[in-house]
């Protein structure tokens, strides 16, 4: 489904199973922020009978540019008003959110911003930097990430750009030849594309004001954040564990090893374990509360 933005841009949601499917009613729904959504789709919608929807940002997933703005790692607008939009469809629907890397820090972003207005009844943040200046300082002075990750992330980034390029052809916001001919790294991309569309002076401006570490404190729902020790993005040093300890609402889980969105198990046939604790977890948090979305919300607006 194809979403416009008030400012003209297009973003799309996937349905899982479709509406024709299992058209609008009561069933939990589960909105996921692109990274593995593949399996837990799988095991949401197959072993608890739930509902999923895959946001999916400007860009991405095959969804056309139309209007000069990109994906990026710290703008909440649009997965708000996706969001609205699904309360708006699925108006007895439990919501919860979870999200992948770049996906969980805008969710957890998101998530701050709404506090206690927040539409989702809990969230789950897997493989979150929280910081990304951190860790975009992580990645250059590491022998591999520098030149593993940093041009392959900045790569795919400037091929989504340059595929749609005819978006920005009549905007001064960006050079398209200085990045055509001098991007190669993420940070390098940031600096000329990201940070100028979003009107920040610096890339280390934009970082810091992205950074869902920023937020943590500030959210007032059950949350959950999975990170390996080991990840090579979201490093271990940044990981706001102080703020997610004073949040009466959060648990931080880490694991040894793991890297970035790993979790992988078996030898034959490897699969990623992390699917099953989180389904577990969403399963718990749809389950503890058996009234409908109305009596809910009833509810909340007696005791204010």
């Amino acid at each position: 489904e194809l979403l416009s933005t008030p400012d003209g841009g297009t973003v799309s949601i996937d349905w899982a199973p479709s509406l024709e499917k299992l058209p609008a009613d009561a069933t939990p729904t589960l909105v996921l922020l692109h990274g593995l959504t593949g399996a837990l789709v799988d095991t949401v919608t197959k072993v608890y009978g739930y509902r999923c929807v895959v946001f999916n940002a400007r860009g991405c997933a095959n969804t056309q540019v139309t209007s000069p703005q990109l994906f990026s790692g710290g703008y909440t607008d649009d997965i708000r008003m996706v969001v609205k939009h699904l309360r708006k469809t699925l108006p007895e629907s439990k919501m919860m959110g979870v999200g992948f890397s770049l996906g969980s820090n805008i969710l957890m972003k998101y998530m701050g911003e709404e506090g206690d207005q927040c539409e989702f009844l809990a969230a789950m943040s897997v493989g979150n930097p929280f910081d990304m200046l951190g860790s975009c300082l992580a990645i250059e002075r590491g022998w591999f990430t520098s030149r593993v990750y940093a041009p392959a992330m900045g790569g795919n980034l400037k091929k989504v750009l340059l595929d749609h390029a005819d978006a920005f052809k009549n905007s001064n916001i960006i050079d398209l030849d200085t990045v055509r001919t001098e991007v190669v790294r993420m940070r390098q991309y940031d600096d000329q594309v990201t940070r100028k569309i979003y009107g920040f002076e610096t890339v280390s401006q934009y970082y810091r004001a992205a950074s869902s570490a920023n937020k943590i404190l500030a959210i007032k729902r059950p949350f959950l954040c999975l990170n390996a020790q080991d990840d090579p993005i979201a490093v271990d040093e940044i990981l706001p564990r102080d703020e997610v300890r004073a949040n009466p609402f959060g648990i931080m889980a880490t694991t040894a090893q793991g890297g970035h969105l790993g979790w992988f198990e078996g030898v034959r046939d490897p699969t990623r374990w992390c699917t099953k604790p989180l389904g577990e977890y969403c399963a718990a948090i749809f389950e503890a509360d058996r009234r409908s979305v109305s009596k809910t919300r009833a509810r909340a607006h007696s005791e204010e």
